[in-house]
């Protein structure tokens, strides 16, 4: 019996299809790795929790 290679697929919820991407200077890039590195996680797992918060936070602001 054959097994299949690699990770098993995500479902379809968990899938991250678009990016986002965010101009930033070679300095805030270095901060911003750093940071990434104390954690470490990938630029994208560390940054995506804090981006949905913010905008979540902003969200309920401006419904108030």
């Amino acid at each position: 019996m054959k097994t299949k290679r690699g990770r098993p697929r995500k479902e379809a919820g968990e899938r991250k299809d678009v990016d986002l991407r965010i101009p930033v200077t070679g300095e805030q890039k270095d901060r911003i790795m750093e940071a990434v590195s104390l954690d470490g996680m990938d630029m994208a797992s560390w940054a995506r929790p804090i981006l949905l918060k913010a905008a979540e936070d902003r969200l309920h602001r401006k419904a108030k």
